[in-house]
């Protein structure tokens, strides 16, 4: 809908959407690739990491599942709004 809009040469000066847009990564990255402005809500579930955060992967100890990556800092997990401008 937006690429539909850019062919009439209209375009949001700022795109606001509800947590449910704010919680898919694919979404912000197409916002991002078409360089929009937005101001989305993220559910309080999701973590939020410093942009310098780097994931780090445990070793694998053995029988059992593969442990999942992680940032070796402190994460903040709340209520908040994800915005670039």
């Amino acid at each position: 809908m937006l690429d539909e809009l850019g062919t009439v040469g209209l375009r949001p000066a700022v795109l606001i959407a509800d947590a449910g847009y704010g919680a898919n990564a694919d979404f912000r990255h197409g916002l991002e690739g078409r360089s929009l402005a937005y101001a989305l809500q993220a559910k309080g579930k999701m973590t939020a990491h410093a942009e310098s955060a780097e994931p780090y992967e445990p070793p694998y100890g053995g029988p059992g599942p593969l442990p999942l990556s992680r940032c070796r800092r402190g994460t903040n997990g709340c209520d908040f709004t994800i915005v670039r401008h």
